[in-house]
């Protein structure tokens, strides 16, 4: 396996995406195990629209990160370069996979604690804000 700088950043995607593919299908397990757990209303939404907009939404979400996962593995082995159109993919899909992971997770906890869910969804908005807002060189003069 070459070790240059950009196969370790991929390997340690590989590790991420791995992480957040077997949450999310741990995640779609746990709904399809129990669903009249998930088919509530919420707002103006039926119990059913919203069991199957959740399974869609975390179905769509591992597969994203199992894509990510299988890019990632071609340039952290040395058989796509960094820059290629496979490592743009596998970027796109870890960053579609991370963004998905974080819009599915408040859906997951609406049907067991509303007041839990809107707090997470205003931390990830703050978390969000800050990693986007913040200038580029802050983290390098720590």
């Amino acid at each position: 396996m070459p070790r240059t700088k950009e196969s370790i950043i991929h390997q340690q995607a590989l590790v991420v995406m791995g992480f957040f593919s077997g949450f999310a299908f741990t995640a779609l397990v746990l709904i399809m195990q129990s669903p009249t757990a998930f088919r509530v209303a919420v707002g103006p939404v039926s119990g059913e629209m919203y069991f199957e907009a959740l399974t869609t939404a975390i179905a769509v979400v591992a597969s994203v990160c199992i894509f990510g996962v299988l890019a990632a593995m071609e340039v952290a082995a040395g058989l796509a370069d960094s820059g290629s159109l496979v490592d743009k993919f596998g970027f796109a899909c870890f960053l579609l996979g991370v963004l998905g992971f974080v819009a599915v997770l408040p859906l997951l906890l609406v049907p067991f604690t509303e007041i839990g869910s809107a707090i997470l969804v205003g931390l990830e908005i703050v978390l969000l804000l800050v990693y986007f807002l913040s200038p580029s060189g802050a983290s390098s003069k720590r």
